[in-house]
């Protein structure tokens, strides 16, 4: 079955589509803007991460909003011209997922790279507005609760799952749990830390070097 929806899903457009989504995903905003404004590289300071929290971490809020609406715009732009083509519902997932891949393996950083949140943001909004909704109300009641980032972002992207359910097909939900997933194992020295108690909360001083 998952065979079926793959050949009907991977025709010369599309593949195409997937192919730009996933170059697009891999030029990684955070070092981009970091190197723009004069600020030191996101992978060699802070938590070494070239994601949004990170540069807003070394740099500043307004690095780090610059960086989060890029890395949202990288899941959006993929996902509108799938729309405009009228993409299926897996289809338009599988787009989503290739934008989220080539942000956390970029092609231009040895298959290195940031978690994928912000992305993913842009990617659930254009799947399903519900999602992307979803995500953002689990997010800020689960910072509002324990002020942990990383954590609101995990359970942000499986309360988007959850809804999911409700929302999608079977392929297009499994391709989101997939994409979730990812983002799950991407955080794992977040969760180790968690775990461990020594994660930092939003605002706080840093208890302990991060990676």
């Amino acid at each position: 079955m998952l065979l079926n929806w793959l050949s009907e899903s991977f025709s010369t457009p599309n593949y195409i589509l997937f192919l730009s989504a996933y170059l697009l995903g891999s030029v990684n905003f955070a070092i981009c803007i970091c190197v723009l404004m004069g600020h030191p590289s996101p992978r060699t300071e802070g938590s070494f991460n070239p994601g949004a929290t990170n540069v807003l971490r070394i740099a500043g809020k307004v690095p780090a909003i610059l960086t989060l609406l890029g890395d949202i715009a990288k899941g959006i732009v993929p996902l509108i011209i799938a729309h405009v083509l009228h993409f299926s519902p897996f289809a338009l997932a599988l787009t989503g997922f290739f934008a989220i891949f080539g942000h956390m393996f970029s092609i231009f950083l040895g298959f290195k790279g940031g978690k994928g949140v912000a992305t993913s943001i842009g990617v659930l909004f254009l799947i399903d507005y519900r999602l992307g909704l979803a995500f953002l109300a689990m997010f800020f009641l689960s910072l509002a609760i324990w002020r942990f980032v990383s954590l609101s972002a995990m359970l942000g992207m499986v309360f988007a799952c959850v809804a999911g359910y409700f929302i999608l097909p079977l392929q297009a939900l499994i391709c989101l749990a997939l994409i979730s997933l990812l983002v799950i194992i991407k955080h794992h020295k977040n969760i180790a830390r968690l775990l461990q108690g020594q994660e930092n909360k939003l605002g706080a001083k840093k208890k302990s070097p991060a990676s």
